[in-house]
């Protein structure tokens, strides 16, 4: 990225790095003393003038419910800035005062018009009002990149939250981010799952790894159900590497259930590296779910275990509903050493959270150590002693009813990941009770600013240091380029190019089929990559936002490049290809908004 590109994002940073306490009645941002040159003439010249024209309507008779005598300085004006754009706009309408009332002058006119625009609407360089920052609550997207970032599960919990409400095309407006009853409960049961998954609570038992379905990837195509669920629809598998620490002997393990039609249940198979090992009748149904599991001799290291669909059926015609179709529903997949000798093999989110090991009298204190490190990360700032030691309360009350250490530490941590400064991007007022005060967006706030914008996630270990060392002020656009180079940014063509090109309703896109039989998921996709990979190129390549609009280039692949018809691409890889001389060039042309546009 250029030096004009980092540049102009700085400016837009630097937008967001004044605030305001929220404003009360009757206070203003401005200093106390001799009043502005602005204040002098509203009296002297301006005023006189209302008075003369304006009055006679809009004072004791208050036609449109409007008083202008309640306007007796600059000050009073600039809190109704709105007020005075309709009197400006019906001054230079002529449209006030009506045509039978006295008429002010063509220089009186252009005195108070002058003066509105140069006094109310001007910008008070030396009493700077940033306005008040709305609280913004973290949206979907901006809590699983959150999540990510902060245990380092890599799964989607705010799939099962209501969608985000959107403002201006938008959904990350603070403005009209809710907070529905509905989705408190989501926020606690999240909580629970993500940290379910990330730490190893009891040191006695011994599962290897934990996956749920909806996490793995496989050969069958696959829906969702929620809580980690996955219906296998047609025949394939999912699959999960796994690391096995020694030679001995493992339980292959898979919670499942069958959708059942036809004349058998719903048939399953395990491998190992693509090695059939065992088939199973799944014949338990929802609501029972059975476990499913078999034990065998595995040499250390990485492998391949899946859990495959074996037997599809589909009947469209039968009479009865419930017997048309069969699926395979999987919960997860779990590999387990046998070995009691074995210590607990624990994931490195385990690790990562529990980077000390207490020893009895030391239990309260490596616990307040974890709880702070992992709230300050959380929350994005430091925490006081105080947030700390309320939370560590409820370490020590799950440690006095007997609960491990790990687990009474996980209910501390529950509480952090339901809590206002982790859902909410607070920012910290160094004058609360203040509401006229404006003061710099403290550097850990700017942070989050810069890695919500740019990552849709919360700051990394680079942007907490600079903001600890109060450095990042000066390091804005170093910042700036290296945020923008890193993998994290793809949210940003994500959340910000896929509602503003509405890229995201492309799924939703059905052209006739009769039309368009070519259309099918494949080019879907292709469409909204070209989209994506345009849109990244202009922005790290620093070029002119006028190619959105003519930009003599674009990135196809085979299946694309034959709907356009350029000859000379092969393959499912994008590759960059030159326009000139064709119809095409610029986003109206991709055929992504085409679509969207005409559908």
């Amino acid at each position: 990225m250029t030096t004009r590109a980092a540049s102009l994002l700085c400016l837009m940073t630097l937008g967001f790095q004044m605030t305001r306490e929220p404003a009360s009645a009757g206070t203003s941002g401005k200093t106390r003393g001799n009043p502005p040159a602005g204040e002098t003439a509203f009296q002297t010249r301006i005023k006189p003038v209302l008075a003369k024209y304006c009055y006679g309507c809009h004072g004791e008779k208050k036609k449109g419910d409007l008083d202008l005598r309640i306007y007796e300085n600059e000050t009073s004006v600039i809190r109704d800035r709105k007020v005075f754009e309709k009197v400006i706009k019906n001054l230079q309408a002529h449209e006030m005062p009506p045509e039978k009332k006295p008429q002010p002058t063509a220089e009186e006119r252009a005195l108070i018009t002058a003066w509105i625009q140069s006094e109310i609407f001007k910008c008070d360089c030396d009493h700077p009002d940033p306005g008040r920052v709305t609280l913004r609550r973290l949206n979907r997207a901006e809590y699983n990149n959150t999540i990510r970032d902060l245990v380092g599960v890599d799964f989607q919990p705010a799939d099962d939250f209501p969608a985000d409400d959107s403002g201006y095309g938008f959904d990350n407006i603070g403005d009209v981010l809710s907070l529905p009853p509905v989705l408190l409960e989501k926020y606690l049961a999240a909580a629970q799952k993500v940290l379910n998954k990330a730490i190893v609570t009891d040191m006695k038992a011994k599962p290897l790894q934990h996956f749920n379905a909806d996490e793995l990837d496989g050969t069958a195509p696959g829906e969702s159900l929620g809580e980690g669920i996955k219906r296998l629809g047609r025949e394939g598998n999912i699959f999960a590497t796994v690391k096995f620490p020694h030679a001995g002997e493992y339980i292959l393990r898979a919670k499942a259930h069958g959708e059942q039609a036809g004349p058998e249940p719903a048939r399953m198979s395990f491998s190992l590296d693509d090695k059939e090992l065992k088939k199973f009748d799944v014949k338990a149904e929802e609501p029972a779910p059975e476990i499913y599991e078999m034990r065998l001799q595995v040499e250390a290291g990485p492998h391949k275990f899946a859990a495959a669909y074996l037997n599809n059926y589909r009947n469209p015609k039968d009479p009865n509903p419930k017997n048309r179709d069969r699926n395979l529903v999987i919960h997860y997949l779990e590999v387990v050493d046998t070995d009691p000798s074995q210590p607990p093999v624990l994931p490195e989110t385990h690790k990562r959270i529990f980077f000390r090991q207490p020893a009895p009298e030391t239990k309260t204190q490596v616990a307040r150590e974890i709880v702070g490190r992992f709230a300050t990360r959380a929350f994005r700032r430091p925490v006081t002693e105080e947030e700390v030691s309320r939370l560590i309360k409820l370490f020590t009350l799950a440690d006095k009813n007997g609960e491990s250490f790990e687990q009474s530490v996980k209910v501390a941590l529950e509480a952090v990941l339901v809590s206002p400064g982790f859902l909410f991007r607070g920012e910290l007022q160094p004058e609360p009770d203040n509401p006229a005060a404006v003061h710099p967006v403290d550097e850990f706030a700017l942070a989050s600013r810069l890695s919500y914008f740019l990552w849709s996630s919360m700051p990394d270990d680079e942007l907490f240091a600079l903001a600890g060392r109060k450095a990042l002020r000066k390091n804005l656009e170093p910042e700036i380029k290296r945020m923008l180079k890193a993998p994290k940014a793809r949210a940003f063509v994500d959340n910000f190019a896929g509602q503003w090109l509405q890229l995201r309703n492309l799924k939703l896109a059905a052209p006739d089929k009769k039309l368009f039989p070519e259309f099918d998921d494949d080019l879907r996709a292709a469409m909204a990559k070209e989209t994506e990979l345009f849109f990244t190129d202009i922005l790290q390549q620093d070029r002119s936002v006028l190619e959105f609009l003519d930009a003599d280039f674009s990135f196809v692949n085979r299946r694309l490049a034959r709907l356009y018809g350029i000859r000379g691409v092969e393959g499912d890889d994008f590759q960059r290809v030159s326009l000139k001389g064709t119809h095409r060039g610029g986003l109206l042309a991709q055929a992504s908004i085409l679509t969207i546009t005409s559908t």
